[in-house]
């Protein structure tokens, strides 16, 4: 069904967001306890807003600042 469609669609993004999270606090980019699942929405949440609701362009300028301003979020919590 579905439901059971996103469920599964949305659990692989979160495994994949946690593994991005992972790799972060294995390099020493993030503290140990960072929340994996606010970081995984704060990664997905601005490029979906951009991409799909306003159509802007997504260039490399635009991730560079965006990954400082994730990163920096969840510093913050």
């Amino acid at each position: 069904t579905l439901s059971n469609r996103t469920i599964r669609l949305q659990k692989a993004r979160r495994a994949r967001g946690a593994a991005i999270v992972d790799r972060a606090v294995a390099r020493g980019e993030l503290p140990d306890h960072t929340d994996r699942d606010l970081a995984a929405d704060l990664i997905g949440a601005p490029l979906y807003w951009r991409m799909l609701v306003t159509r802007e362009h997504v260039d490399a300028q635009f991730m560079e600042r965006l990954a400082r301003a994730i990163v920096a979020g969840i510093r913050a919590c």
